[in-house]
């Protein structure tokens, strides 16, 4: 647990976090106006000057596809470098030998996943709040659920828009988890800094092509978020991210079997 705990302290000491949420909110926002800003031109004004909650501005936010693009890659950012900066300058076997054990690799590997699900999760939450405040029109609470313009599926059992906000938070936060989790692993066999970010997105990018009708199972290992929380119910995601957590952690083994132990 200590060896988590100077993880934990090491991601959140680097500050990448921080900024890659700074940045992925204000590039996200900066989209939004720039889309409002081009109805206005090509509608003009009093057309377009129609009542908008901020829950219905951010679920339209979350249907778009740089959305899926950044919800992807950016988690694998957060401190998978910090782990091939280690391996790179002979850090993880001084730890190791230090402490007489390989824990390292897989508190690394821990802390990388709730790197991952923590940019997603706090990303999708503070979108939000932005949202409300700068673009929601008509009068609606920050906490208004618009049933009306909104998209709120039978699987959603809830009254109040940040509920909503949380459940699809917690979703994409497995997902962010999923991708990290496959960026460690990559990053034993590729040094790559630029492909290994990329690669979960593209591996899922070919699934997609692969598995392209909606089933039960397609769901469970693509982990789409509905946003409209009308096609899959929320478990299916805990599946998700328990499926591939584990099928992962197995190529996890056998990498580290392979590429660190037996090179040693």
């Amino acid at each position: 647990m200590r060896t988590l705990s100077t993880e934990l302290k090491r991601m959140f000491f680097e500050k990448k976090m921080v900024w890659l949420l700074a940045i992925t909110v204000i590039y996200v926002i900066v989209c939004s106006l720039f889309w409002e800003l081009r109805f206005k031109l090509d509608y003009g004004y009093v057309e377009v000057h129609y009542k908008a909650s901020a829950f219905k501005l951010w679920q339209d936010t979350m249907d778009k596809s740089f959305m899926i693009v950044l919800m992807q890659i950016v988690p694998s950012m957060v401190y998978i470098f910090s782990f091939m900066d280690d391996r790179k300058n002979g850090i993880d076997n001084q730890i190791c030998m230090r402490n007489h054990n390989n824990i390292y690799y897989l508190m690394k590997y821990i802390t990388v996943v709730i790197g991952g699900m923590l940019y997603n999760l706090l990303s999708v939450i503070l979108i939000y709040v932005p949202l409300y405040f700068l673009l929601s029109r008509g009068g609606d609470g920050w906490n208004y659920l618009d049933r009306t313009d909104a998209l709120v599926g039978r699987f959603f059992n809830g009254n109040t828009a940040i509920e909503f906000v949380l459940i699809i938070a917690v979703c994409y936060a497995f997902v962010g988890g999923v991708c990290a989790a496959m960026s460690y692993v990559l990053s034993i066999w590729v040094e790559n800094r630029v492909l290994i970010c990329i690669l979960p997105y593209i591996i899922f990018k070919i699934l997609r092509q692969i598995f392209g009708q909606k089933i039960t199972l397609t769901n469970i290992i693509l982990g789409d978020v509905d946003v409209c929380m009308d096609d899959k119910p929320f478990i299916y995601s805990v599946y998700y991210f328990v499926w591939w957590i584990l099928l992962i952690s197995i190529l996890l083994v056998i990498s580290y079997t392979i590429n660190i132990e037996e090179k040693r």
